[in-house]
């Protein structure tokens, strides 16, 4: 698994953003202004990162499918900590079990991935985190031994979910056009108290089924009336 973080830290030298790998326990920095930077990180995902979405989660595809979970606006004000997290993996579906379980344990699990960034002195890129494995290991285990209840459509950059402490309305444009994600049928929520412990996911996936069932069959009437006008003017 990778994991994309971008971290600023108060009286810092503003967002940094590098690629940690869980498997080989390495985090590397990714320079803006390098080739490498493009290379490391999906354009889908960088955009997620470069286009401000208020304090969200995202579930969604990239450009070649993969698909990936992102936690952004994340913070501690004691610390002056501002994080920004990107899940990928070659199996996807460790990315749904971290999505499922942000959901049903939104407030604890978001202290833990704040927990996984420590601050440091700055190396020579001006990195100044280093990330705390085991954190991450305690979120993966959580996620593990969760029983996610949402199905997942295969597709080039789709979003399958946006959930936001802010409307959410505020922000589909600019996933739409910025992030170039096909935001149909997505599972969208917002105005989520940032303490809020579980979700309600249930009723999220009941809502957006139901969003689903009247789509078709508005369908439906709109091809039979067509059907029929058709035959009337012959």
């Amino acid at each position: 698994m990778r994991i994309f973080y971008k971290c600023s830290f108060k009286s810092s030298g503003g967002y940094k953003l590098a690629c940690y790998d869980y498997d080989l326990d390495e985090l590397h920095y990714i320079p803006e202004d390098d080739n490498i930077y493009k290379e490391k990180i999906s354009k889908t995902v960088l955009s997620t990162f470069n286009y401000g979405l208020g304090r969200s989660m995202v579930l969604a595809s990239d450009e070649v499918g993969d698909c990936f979970f992102g936690i952004y606006g994340l913070s501690e004000e004691d610390s002056g900590k501002y994080i920004n997290a990107v899940f990928i993996d070659k199996d996807n579906t460790s990315v749904f079990y971290l999505f499922n379980l942000f959901c049903i344990q939104y407030n604890q699990s978001g202290i833990i991935l704040k927990n996984t960034v420590k601050r440091k002195t700055p190396d020579e890129n001006g990195l100044e985190f280093f990330i705390v494995k085991e954190e991450i290991h305690r979120l993966l285990e959580s996620a593990a031994e969760t029983e996610p209840k949402f199905n997942i459509r295969n597709g080039n950059n789709k979003l399958f979910a946006f959930i936001t402490e802010e409307n959410y309305g505020d922000y589909i444009i600019k996933i739409s056009q910025n992030c170039l994600l096909d935001t149909r049928n997505a599972i969208l929520k917002g105005n989520i108290a940032y303490n809020r412990e579980c979700l309600d996911l249930e009723n999220v996936l009941t809502e957006n089924s139901s969003k689903h069932l009247w789509y078709y069959i508005a369908s439906i009437i709109i091809i039979v009336i067509t059907i029929i006008m058709g035959y009337a003017l012959l």
